[in-house]
C-alpha cells in the first residue's frame, strides 16, 4: 500500500504488481526433494510450466499450481477448479485474503500472480511481489514480507531508483540569468527556475548568459529577456 502510493505520487500510473509464494515452493521442495533424480519430472514441469508433464493422479494438484498463473481474477477461477491439500489450500486462501485488500483499496490496480515462480522470492517468507511499470516492461519495486534473526516478521520493500527516475517525466525548469546588481528578484521565479547570479560586475551579460545555457536573463526592470 505504501509502495503503490508513493509510486502514483510519482505520477507512475500505469503500474501493475506480480505476485507469487515462496512459502508453497519451499513446501514442494520439502515434500518432493526436488533435487533428487527421482523426482526430476516434477521439478521440470514446475520450472517450465508443464502441466502435460503430471501424469500421476496423486500429484494433479500440481497441475493446479501451475495453472494459478495470470491475472489475480483468472487465478481465483483456477483455485475453485482444482483440488488442494489443506496445507497448501489454507496458504492460498490466506494470499487471496490479502490480494483481496489491495483490490478494495486500489481498485484499479491491476494484480497478476504466478504461484510456482517463488523461488525468485527464496529470500522472502509468505509472499514476495514485483511492481512493474507496464509502459517499459520493468520492475520498479520488489518486495514481500521476511523473518528477521531474532524471529520476528517484517515486511520490506526495494526501490530501484535507476528505473523510477526512467519512468518519471521531470518538470523542464528554466534557467534564469541575474546580472550582477540586479536587486528586483520576484519570489515568484524561486524554485520554479534555476537561477543563476553574476557575482562580477563588467560582465557582458547576453555572452555570460549563452555559456551558462540560460534561457532568460532578468532585467532590472524586472521582466525576463529570452536569450
Amino acid at each position: 500500500s505504501i509502495t503503490t502510493d508513493i509510486l502514483l505520487n510519482f505520477k507512475i500510473n500505469n503500474i501493475t504488481i506480480d505476485f507469487s509464494l515462496p512459502t508453497i515452493f519451499r513446501l514442494l521442495e520439502k515434500k518432493f526433494s526436488l533435487n533428487k533424480k527421482s523426482n526430476k519430472i516434477i521439478k521440470e514441469a514446475i520450472d517450465n510450466k508443464d502441466i502435460s508433464a503430471i501424469t500421476h493422479k496423486k500429484f494433479s494438484y500440481i497441475i493446479g499450481l501451475i495453472s494459478l498463473a495470470g491475472t489475480i481474477e483468472e487465478a481465483k477461477k483456477e483455485f475453485k477448479r482444482h483440488s488442494f491439500p489443506k496445507p497448501v489450500k489454507c496458504i492460498l486462501k490466506e494470499f487471496f485474503k490479502l490480494t483481496a485488500q489491495i483490490k478494495k483499496k486500489f481498485p484499479n490496480l491491476p494484480i497478476t500472480v504466478d504461484i510456482t515462480e517463488g523461488k525468485s522470492f527464496l529470500e522472502y517468507n509468505k509472499f514476495g511481489f514485483k511492481i512493474y511499470n507496464k509502459d517499459n516492461a520493468y520492475p520498479i519495486a520488489i518486495g514481500g514480507d521476511y523473518i528477521t534473526n531474532n524471529n520476528e516478521h517484517g515486511m520490506g520493500i526495494t526501490f530501484l531508483v535507476n528505473k523510477i527516475i526512467g519512468s518519471v517525466t521531470l518538470k523542464d525548469k528554466k534557467r534564469i540569468y541575474i546580472p550582477y546588481g540586479v536587486e528586483n528578484i520576484s519570489k515568484k521565479l524561486y524554485g520554479k527556475n534555476i537561477l543563476i547570479k553574476e557575482l562580477f560586475p563588467n560582465k557582458k551579460s547576453s555572452l555570460e548568459a549563452k555559456k551558462q545555457k540560460c534561457d532568460f536573463i532578468l532585467k532590472n526592470n524586472g521582466k525576463l529577456e529570452e536569450v
